[in-house]
C-alpha cells in the first residue's frame, strides 16, 4: 500500500511537503488530533474541548480533490447526533447536513463554496478543524441561549 492518501500522490512532490506543513501545524495547535488513513481517505480524528469545558470528537475528512476541495467535518458524539437529528434541530437552523455512518455532517462553509466563493487552496484542514470548533460553541450557545450566535 502507498504510504500516502490519494490527493498527495496527485503530486507527490508539491503535496508532501503540504502535508508536512498540515502535520506540523496540526500537532502545534492540537497535539491530541491524530492523522489517519483508511485506504486512500486522510483524516484528522481526535477529542477538542470548548470553553464551556465539554469534549467532544471531531473528524476531519479529506476528500481525493484536496486542496481544490474543502475537507467535511464530522462530530462523532452520540448526543450530539441526536439532539441534531431531531426535525426541529435539523438543517440549518443548527448549521449541519444531517447524520450518516461518519456521523453528524458540520456546515462551518455552505456546500457549494468552491474555489475563491469561501473555500481557498491555501486553506487548511486545519481551518476546518478551526472552524469546526467555533461551530461547537455555536451550538452549545444555541442550546442555551436559543438562537445561532454566528453569522451565516
Amino acid at each position: 500500500m502507498d504510504p500516502y492518501p490519494k490527493w498527495v500522490r496527485q503530486n507527490i512532490e508539491k503535496y508532501i511537503r503540504r502535508l508536512k506543513f498540515e502535520a506540523e501545524e496540526l500537532y502545534t495547535k492540537f497535539p491530541n488530533i491524530g492523522i489517519y488513513r483508511d485506504e486512500d481517505t486522510m483524516y484528522l480524528k481526535g477529542p477538542v474541548i470548548t470553553m464551556s469545558g465539554n469534549q467532544y470528537i471531531l473528524q476531519i475528512v479529506y476528500p481525493d480533490t484536496y486542496p481544490f476541495t474543502k475537507p467535511e467535518c464530522y462530530v462523532k458524539d452520540r448526543d450530539v447526533i441526536d439532539f441534531c437529528s431531531k426535525s426541529e434541530n435539523s438543517g440549518h437552523n443548527y448549521h449541519n447536513y444531517g447524520s450518516s455512518s461518519g456521523g453528524l455532517r458540520l456546515c462551518v462553509m455552505d456546500q457549494n463554496d468552491r474555489v475563491n466563493k469561501g473555500w481557498t487552496p491555501n486553506q487548511t484542514g486545519i481551518t476546518i478543524l478551526e472552524y469546526s470548533i467555533m461551530w461547537l460553541h455555536a451550538y452549545e450557545f444555541k442550546r442555551v441561549r436559543g438562537y445561532w450566535p454566528l453569522p451565516e
